[in-house]
């Protein structure tokens, strides 16, 4: 396994995370009475409270990167953080990928015969998700649920916010709800992050984005954007006489923030 932790400029892997525990607290306070509970929002839907602990085993090779970002040599954050499972499931935040805070529309069958209870309905021009990080010369399949004349538009970016080569744009084939998936085969050289853009749309729903060139069944946003690390700890395992490297076995938690 691996993960992915840095900004737009550069997203540095480190390697093998033994086990990788998404924490997500409840939004509700519960209060209590003699044969009775009430239960309050006690934060907004959009706020970040997801927590991960995080087990490497690995060489010092494997583990610098992650070292050097406990010792701030990054800066001070805060990172984009994209796991594995993350990359290979949605790398949208879980905001992006439920269109938190610009649905304008309700229930929505999807192309599966899935259900999403939240939409996107009129066909105009719409950015979906803005600065979802990408690797030079990987792979990338952005994908979303569509009906109507969608046009499915995928730009990769710079650092800067210029145009890394042309647009990659799907466009709908007849007006049935569809599943639309753009594959970009190869991030060009230059790009840093894509701009994720629809329209035509009738109504819309699901936007997904892995790192892979094939499509992978929907999944809620599993990346980060705004991520601090905390309570790092390491514990030297052995050392390999032949190699002259070290094995160490490192906690720490990862923890959304802003």
């Amino acid at each position: 396994m691996s993960g992915w932790i840095g900004t737009i400029a550069k997203m540095h892997e480190f390697l093998w995370p033994t086990s990788l525990k998404e924490s997500i607290p409840t939004r509700y306070t519960i209060q209590k009475a003699a044969g009775k509970a009430w239960a309050f929002v006690n934060s907004p839907p959009t706020s970040r409270t997801r927590e991960w602990a995080v087990e490497v085993d690995g060489t010092n090779a494997d583990s610098a990167i992650i070292r050097a970002f406990l010792q701030g040599a990054y800066g001070p954050g805060p990172f984009h953080f994209i796991s594995e499972a993350a990359s290979l499931t949605n790398a949208l935040t879980p905001a992006q990928s439920l269109l938190t805070g610009f649905s304008n529309g309700g229930n929505l069958t999807t192309a599966d015969g899935g259900y999403s209870p939240a939409s996107l309905v009129g066909g105009t021009h719409v950015v979906l998700a803005d600065k979802v990080p990408v690797l030079p010369g990987e792979p990338l399949t952005v994908s979303v649920d569509a009906s109507g004349a969608t046009e499915l538009i995928v730009q990769p970016r710079t650092v800067t916010g210029a145009n890394a080569g042309g647009a990659k744009t799907v466009t709908a084939t007849g007006a049935l709800m569809q599943r639309l998936h753009a594959v970009i085969p190869s991030a060009p050289a230059t790009a840093r992050y894509v701009t994720i853009s629809a329209r035509g749309y009738t109504a819309l729903a699901r936007p997904q984005v892995v790192w892979a060139d094939e499509p992978s069944p929907w999944d809620v946003g599993g990346g980060a954007d705004s991520v601090v690390l905390l309570d790092g700890s390491s514990t030297f395992t052995k050392f390999e006489l032949h190699t002259r490297d070290f094995w160490r076995a490192m906690d720490l938690s990862i923890v959304e923030v802003g």
